[in-house]
């Protein structure tokens, strides 16, 4: 697990720190990319920081950039993982609320998502691709997709 110490976020004026830990049906989503990033109205976004969870799905953070009070802050998590021959792709976003973060960053805090369970936050999306070669031919290949909760169910051939 991680702790407050583990990140440096000393004498950072103005730049978010976030704790957290990311979970997949209970096992921990290791290697799972987070990014934090700010949206501004015009669909515009500024990348805050990206990271790669460590071994046991945790991360700590700090941002690269300072932190603009009027925009909103959003945190999106990809995860990629392989079970029985299919590649699959756990995707999803959710907005952080940005008075925590101002109230975190004024009093020099790093706040902890805690647990973050990957079926359970919005946007949650699951891709999963096959590629199978008929036998003898390795030239052959097919890529099949299949994106169980987005609105696309083909199979690319």
């Amino acid at each position: 697990m991680l702790n407050i110490n583990d990140v440096e976020c000393f004498k950072r004026r103005r730049k978010l720190c976030l704790l957290g830990c990311l979970h997949y049906k209970g096992r921990p989503a290791s290697g799972a990319f987070v990014t934090v990033y700010q949206k501004f109205l015009h669909g515009i976004s500024v990348s805050l920081v990206k990271i790669r969870a460590n071994q046991n799905g945790c991360f700590g953070v700090q941002a690269n950039r300072y932190l603009l009070s009027n925009s909103y802050i959003f945190v999106k998590i990809k995860y990629y993982y392989q079970k029985g021959g299919w590649y699959n792709k756990i995707s999803g976003s959710f907005q952080f609320p940005k008075e925590i973060a101002t109230t975190c960053i004024n009093r020099d805090l790093a706040p902890d998502m805690g647990t973050i369970d990957l079926k359970l936050i919005p946007g949650y999306r699951k891709k999963c691709r096959v590629r199978r070669c008929s036998i003898g031919r390795r030239s052959i290949c097919r890529n099949s997709l299949i994106d169980y909760f987005g609105f696309k169910h083909k199979t690319i051939e």
